[in-house]
């Protein structure tokens, strides 16, 4: 009985993981080795992709508890996509805003190179 609890946490566990990854791609959660929010709908896309693919293969093999959970997980996770999938682009955040400021530096280094010049 042991084993079937330790295998049951497991497999919460495993869906906990997808779940809070799905949501820091969102955005709706900071990532935290970052300590940002990041955006990136293709991951987000995927993690909630291999929750649906895991429903699949474990469809008439879980608990009633561990079917629910990972049906509420991928739902919701679902519908946060539709609204996040509406309200930005599908570009990851964190690159544009890289882009955005590397061309912000080079900007300023490129009026400080022609003030040079012009000395």
């Amino acid at each position: 009985m042991e084993e079937k609890n330790k295998h049951d946490e497991m497999f919460k566990h495993l869906v906990l993981q997808f779940h809070s990854a799905a949501l820091i791609q969102l955005g709706l959660v900071k990532n935290p080795q970052t300590e940002k929010l990041e955006k990136n709908l293709n991951q987000a896309h995927y993690f909630i992709d291999m929750l649906a693919r895991l429903q699949e293969k474990t469809a008439g093999n879980l608990s009633k508890e561990d079917s629910d959970i990972l049906t509420q997980s991928a739902t919701n996770l679902k519908m946060s996509y539709v609204q996040q999938s509406q309200s930005a682009p599908s570009e990851p955040e964190v690159e544009k805003e890289e882009e955005k400021q590397e061309s912000a530096d080079s900007g300023s280094r490129g009026k400080a190179k022609s003030k040079k010049q012009k000395r």
